[in-house]
């Protein structure tokens, strides 16, 4: 049959196709059958054992980089306080000292307009 193809068309795209169509009617082999049913079989086997255990690990570094981000974001906590504790205790000193020097020189509000000014 594809013989007789080959001599009544020219050689183009279709007549390859038309070839490919023509062998795929025929049954191939059982032994051959067999051998690319057990092929396929174990590349999906292979590709989603594959797909499984790098979604498993993505997840894992995932999970472990937030729980990391966690214990930080705990500690930053306490620092956070610290912090807020040491700029009270130094607004405090600097508004005594800038009321010491207001009954000095009456200049309060420009020493409270000199640390806004340093603040911001």
């Amino acid at each position: 049959i594809i013989s007789k193809l080959k001599e009544g068309l020219e050689s183009s795209a279709h007549l390859s196709d038309l070839i490919d169509i023509v062998n795929s009617k025929f049954v191939m082999p059982i032994m051959k059958m067999v051998c690319m049913i057990i092929i396929s079989f174990c590349i999906n086997i292979v590709f989603g054992i594959g797909f499984f255990v790098g979604d498993f690990g993505t997840d894992g570094y995932f999970t472990d980089n937030m729980r990391t981000l966690h214990g930080q974001s705990l500690s930053n906590e306490n620092l956070n306080e610290n912090c807020t504790n040491q700029f009270q205790k130094h607004f405090t000193d600097l508004d005594k000292t800038c009321k010491l020097l207001s009954k000095d020189n009456n200049s309060s509000s420009t020493c409270m307009k000199d640390l806004k000014n340093i603040i911001v």
